[in-house]
């Protein structure tokens, strides 16, 4: 059987939690951070390859919530 992901195309943009460019001091070592991940979003979530509606390991607690 062949195993179908589900791509949700720049969630992390589309969160309520990222932090806005400008006032990430991180962007230009290019890592994006948010409430979440403070350090850097994992790359497995920031690609859309896994989704953050469920918990994820290091994300204190805080999981995808759309803009409004």
């Amino acid at each position: 059987m062949k195993k179908t992901f589900i791509r949700f195309e720049k969630q992390c943009t589309r969160c309520a939690h990222i932090i806005a460019p400008q006032f990430n001091p991180f962007l230009a070592d290019g890592i994006m951070i948010c409430e979440a991940f403070m350090n850097g979003i994992p790359k497995e979530l920031w690609s859309g390859e896994v989704s953050h509606d469920k918990p994820y390991s290091g994300d204190r607690g805080i999981q995808y919530k759309e803009v409004e």
